[in-house]
């Protein structure tokens, strides 16, 4: 892997100690996006998406690592290419509803878990804050996911920093745990 001489995303944020500037995010955001819709299209799942895992290079130029927990997504089965996996993996604060329900036999879509941490991603950029503020324990995991499931992060209640219309309609998206098929270009334009 190559030199990535900026240190990582996470890294940035806490140095800077407030929000990115929307282009700043959108050309960040692009390149994690970007990236993730490669390995997706070539039946790969990340299950590990979060800012200390996109690095800079000496450009600014997002490089993703750590792909100890991807996986190769299933053959196309029932015309479905989803990756069913019951592996609960990937940090905690970053994980989509149903990765952190699971239980006995229970499968959820890789995939559609990355999406969701992607938003997660975002809403941390461009606010500078954590989206549910709380460790994700065994003993308060109940709430954690109540709070998921309600979009309990109601962004203009937590700060008062103006983004963009499109931004927080891409959080939105991005956030919905019961995620369907969309197109996120348009938010990238």
């Amino acid at each position: 892997m190559q030199f990535a001489a900026n240190g990582s995303v996470e890294e940035l944020l806490i140095k800077t100690k407030k929000p990115f500037k929307e282009p700043k995010v959108k050309s960040y955001f692009a390149g994690i996006l970007n990236a993730v819709i490669h390995i997706h299209n070539r039946g790969i799942a990340r299950r590990d998406i979060k800012l200390r895992n996109n690095l800079l290079d000496k450009n600014d130029n997002v490089l993703i690592s750590n792909f100890g927990f991807s996986r190769q997504t299933a053959a196309k089965v029932f015309h479905l290419d989803k990756l069913m996996k019951g592996t609960n993996c990937g940090s905690d604060l970053y994980k989509a509803p149903k990765v952190l329900k699971l239980g006995n036999g229970y499968v959820y879509d890789a995939k559609a878990a990355d999406i969701y941490s992607l938003g997660v991603c975002l809403f941390e950029v461009l606010y500078y804050f954590k989206l549910f503020c709380e460790s994700c324990t065994q003993r308060n995991i109940g709430k954690f996911m109540r709070r998921q499931k309600n979009r309990s992060y109601k962004i203009e209640q937590i700060l008062v920093i103006s983004i963009s219309e499109n931004a927080r309609q891409l959080i939105d998206l991005l956030l919905d745990p019961n995620p369907c098929d969309q197109s996120f270009e348009k938010y990238l334009a």
